[in-house]
């Protein structure tokens, strides 16, 4: 389990929550897993947390408080009144009469930000905007009607000059100690609620599907991605082996016992070989495979070959990482797979879900619920390139089973890139594991 060693955040303060109790949460490590009743807090602390490192400050006004006060590691500290970052007018916007009929089509973040980029960019160029089509498609006025109405709605409730809003130096502050990228997880439960009460209908699209759909949609991209990149990098380096053959070519070529030694590595030699797809034939492939079974490689003859088949390990060598992540992937996801098994084919970088009984290829969307949700966030921290993950979660122990509880946290922290982890629950199964330690209350400092 790899953390950083400097804690992020020190503490974070929130006064007058629902407008009785002034409450703070302890950070004295980078994980934190908070426990508590229901109404203590949990889910408030961590959506507001999230917004703060975010920079989405809108999102606080869901929140009763007077204000929020943020201790970073270094001593540098933050502090936020309600009253002046801008939350009225986001709310005011949402709630415009002008934008009945057309609030409900996106979210109110993704409405927010369409309506301040209506004020700086001309209709026809808006009109080709997703979210404006998406709106244009749901809305009973015509797209210029929907224009008009989000532009006048803009200058009158989004004034550029206004004080109140959150200052350049709080916001550079948190750029400075927030480097990695935000996952925020909230509950399932509570997004279907969300996009219930946006207004979406059930003949607009099954909400929980529809957001698991997404998800599934990455991990289709993440696998093709890296069979791609893998590809592309074998046949490549490949290539570049043609301006290195001219220079030993053109004298009698020696292989050097190195280069010899790395023919023992043939399992690394059949994948490489594979990868370079049709560049090479499959005849001489197998080939070449035989020489070095029967020895016959080492004839002088060959010695060419062997400074070929030698710089063709070292491709495999430079891919390494990408199939050792590949392969912890594997190795983890199939945990939380019932009758089911991820099989990694190095040869062709293909990954595919295997039913264990009869041998059937199984599709990612035939998945359960639960399934998709653990396979999408583990190719996320496992298969990305981003290595600097910082993740907010509540209750992730909705729909596992008590095995898989146990182990979620810590697999999610041992693929190395969960710098930062802050997660709110109400089983002990969560923290029965090495994280016993990292358990923690949010206090109330002041009721009444």
């Amino acid at each position: 389990m790899t953390l950083r060693r400097v804690i992020l955040i020190e503490y974070i303060k929130i006064f007058g929550l629902h407008g009785e109790k002034d409450v703070l949460l302890r950070f004295d490590s980078n994980v934190k897993i908070i426990i508590g009743d229901n109404g203590s807090g949990k889910t408030t602390v961590l959506g507001a947390l999230y917004a703060i490192l975010s920079l989405n400050f809108h999102k606080l006004g869901k929140v009763e408080f007077e204000s929020i006060e943020l201790k970073f590691s270094n001593g540098e500290t933050i502090n936020l009144d309600k009253d002046n970052i801008g939350i009225g007018r986001y709310l005011e916007l949402l709630e415009h009469p002008v934008l009945e009929g057309i609030n409900n089509s996106i979210s109110p973040d993704d409405l927010f930000e369409l309506v301040k980029v209506v004020r700086s960019m001309p209709y026809s160029r808006v009109q080709h905007l997703p979210e404006f089509r998406k709106i244009s498609r749901r809305s009973r006025w015509t797209s210029r009607e929907i224009y008009d109405r989000l532009s006048y709605v803009g200058d009158k409730v989004i004034v550029e000059t206004d004080n109140n809003s959150v200052s350049d130096t709080i916001k550079q502050t948190i750029k400075n100690n927030i480097k990695g990228r935000i996952l925020y997880l909230p509950t399932y439960r509570r997004v279907e609620e969300a996009l219930n009460k946006l207004g979406y209908l059930d003949d607009d699209f099954n909400q929980e599907e529809q957001l698991i759909q997404f998800g599934m949609n990455d991990v289709k991209a993440r696998f093709n991605k890296i069979k791609s990149e893998l590809k592309e990098t074998a046949v490549k380096l490949y290539t570049n082996l043609n301006g290195k053959m001219l220079t030993q070519l053109t004298s009698a070529y020696k292989a050097s016992e190195l280069e010899f030694s790395k023919l023992e590595k043939r399992e690394e030699l059949r994948i490489v070989l594979s990868r370079v797809g049709d560049s090479i034939s499959s005849q001489t492939k197998d080939q070449i495979m035989r020489l070095i079974e029967n020895g016959d490689i080492k004839r002088d003859r060959y010695h060419p070959l062997v400074f070929v088949l030698s710089n063709l390990v070292d491709v495999y060598l430079e891919q390494k990482e990408t199939d050792d992540a590949i392969k912890q992937f594997v190795e983890v996801a199939n945990k939380y797979l019932v009758s089911k098994e991820f099989v990694y084919d190095e040869n062709n970088v293909d990954i595919k879900i295997r039913n264990i009984k009869t041998g059937n290829i199984v599709e990612l969307e035939n998945l359960s619920s639960g399934e998709k949700q653990l396979i999408s966030l583990f190719s996320m921290l496992y298969l990305d390139k981003a290595d600097n993950y910082i993740v907010i979660f509540d209750e992730p122990e909705l729909s596992l089973s008590i095995e898989w509880q146990e182990s979620l946290l810590p697999d999610m922290l041992d693929s190395g890139k969960c710098n930062f982890l802050v997660a709110a629950t109400h089983s002990p199964f969560i923290f029965e594991n090495s994280l016993d330690n990292k358990t923690g209350i949010i206090e109330v400092i002041r009721e009444g």
